[in-house]
């Protein structure tokens, strides 16, 4: 059993020395020494010295890399225990790796698992507990300190906690900013949102919500709303038009 571990030990530690980079060698090796590694040393991670360590946090690395299925290009179909695997590799690497290489793995985690509790199932069947517990388990994830880290893990975030609210009215908004000056100022803004929508004030908003029982053109289901030029004063409706496409 001793020459098994230290067989897989060295697996790890030829594959991916430190002065390998992962993501771009993740690749190289099937799925199959991945998880026959794993299988073998999961229990006896981390290692003693850290030149050793560095080199099995490289390999978890690869392998979150390798069973991730939301980094692009995405699978268009996955194994049906891609998601076990993949959890077990985003443990392993959380005993070694430090929060700014773990975030987002661990997001996508708990992305894997809203998919596979709530796929399929009537937003009025999804019990308020469930929800709250993947909110607390989100909120659990620790912000990266490294600059581009926390800028994957915003992203990442607000994929996840928009999958998280069970909320049966959705009311799309859009803040645009304005500059304080003496002088008048014109800023000009362009999106498109479906069906017809009307505009409301609120604070320093132009929030557009749907407008129940207005169609649009037949030609197109796609409404334009175009910021107006503005002064040095706070957004208003007097502001905001919408017209079709």
């Amino acid at each position: 059993m001793a020459n098994v571990h230290e067989e897989a030990k060295r697996r790890i530690l030829e594959a991916f020395p430190p002065s390998s980079d992962p993501v771009s060698e993740f690749g190289k090796y099937p799925k199959e020494f991945y998880l026959e590694t794993l299988a073998i040393m999961f229990h006896r991670i981390p290692f003693r010295k850290a030149s050793e360590n560095e080199s099995v946090s490289r390999f978890l690395y690869a392998g979150c890399l390798r069973f991730d299925r939301w980094f692009t290009p995405s699978p268009f179909v996955v194994d049906i225990r891609q998601r076990e695997h993949y959890a077990q590799f985003v443990r392993a690497l959380r005993t070694v790796g430090s929060t700014d290489n773990t975030a987002v793995f661990c997001l996508h985690e708990i992305r894997d698992a809203l998919y596979a509790e709530f796929d399929g199932s009537p937003t009025e069947n999804v019990a308020a507990a469930r929800i709250e517990y993947y909110r607390s388990r989100i909120r659990e994830v620790a912000v990266p300190s490294a600059l581009q880290k926390a800028s994957e893990y915003d992203r990442e975030l607000s994929i996840v906690q928009s999958m998280s609210y069970r909320s049966r009215r959705r009311e799309p908004s859009n803040r645009v900013s304005y500059a304080a000056s003496i002088h008048p100022q014109s800023l000009s803004a362009l999106f498109v949102l479906p069906l017809a929508w009307s505009c409301r004030r609120d604070a320093d908003r132009a929030v557009v919500q749907p407008v129940r029982g207005v169609g649009c053109h037949r030609r197109s289901s796609y409404l334009v709303g175009r910021c107006l030029p503005l002064a040095k004063r706070p957004i208003s409706r007097r502001d905001f038009s919408c017209r079709p496409v």
